[in-house]
């Protein structure tokens, strides 16, 4: 699980135009939420988190907040704090005793995620300096959805301009939380589970995946010696936890979250 920023009023940083003719300058627009995503190895996605910074905007008003695609909280400034961390995780832990899975969850080390234990969701911090190369979500899946996000907003700008006079700048600041929801929810639904795989095989996941079935089948078999050494110390240097408790935990039979 990871964050990421989304000034979900801003377009493309560039633009095309005529040798010579005017083009008029202009401020960017500052209006920001916060996005949680989390993701498996396995390509199983929750539900995202998005954090305003209005308890009930105003697109929201015959809208019940519960019932929106994302999971939908605020504060003063929408970024992610350690209230609204421990509320969303007791949520995970919640949803995975309903369905009996034991999992294990990477973090960065940041001040919002405090360590709280929990019965069904084992937290581990990544090691400091590290998320560049040990953290799934900063190899690619984030990245992998903004496009996707950008590209619905786009069109819909193109759609409104041909419909009225209004410019691309002034139709991007008429754009709602509630329009930014209902994109990332299609643009997280895009990403494709293979690239969420590829991005934890990047991170050295691929050491340890195995079907359920190979797990189950060779219980009685001591695997431990096949594993190097030096993945072994690669894993607790950087997760904190052995490799072969990872193994135990995270890949087990998985069922598809709605």
């Amino acid at each position: 699980m990871d964050e990421t920023s989304l000034f979900y009023k801003q377009g493309k940083s560039t633009t095309f135009c005529v040798a010579g003719s005017d083009l008029a300058g202009g401020k960017r627009a500052k209006d920001r939420i916060t996005v949680a995503l989390c993701a498996s190895m396995t390509g199983e996605k929750l539900k995202p988190l998005v954090i305003g910074k209005s308890r009930k905007p105003r697109c929201f008003s015959r809208i019940n907040v519960d019932s929106l695609s994302v999971t939908y909280r605020f504060n003063k400034k929408s970024w992610m704090n350690s209230g609204l961390f421990e509320e969303w995780l007791s949520s995970v832990d919640k949803q995975m005793k309903r369905q009996k899975r034991n999992i294990l969850l990477f973090l960065d080390n940041a001040p919002s995620h405090p360590n709280i234990q929990l019965s069904n969701v084992k937290v581990v911090f990544l090691s400091s300096n590290t998320t560049s190369v040990a953290q799934p979500m900063d190899q690619g899946i984030i990245q992998t959805k903004k496009p996707k996000f950008y590209q619905q907003q786009s069109q819909h700008i193109i759609n409104e301009m041909e419909k009225s006079t209004q410019s691309g700048s002034e139709l991007l600041k008429q754009i709602s939380v509630l329009d930014t929801i209902f994109w990332i929810n299609r643009a997280w639904k895009t990403v494709d589970a293979t690239t969420t795989m590829k991005c934890f095989d990047k991170c050295g996941f691929e050491k340890v995946r195995q079907t359920p079935i190979e797990t189950e089948s060779h219980s009685d078999c001591d695997s431990d010696d096949d594993i190097p050494l030096i993945e072994l110390a690669r894993s607790q240097g950087i997760y904190g936890t052995d490799i072969r408790e990872i193994s135990m935990m995270i890949f087990r039979p998985v069922t598809t979250v709605k």
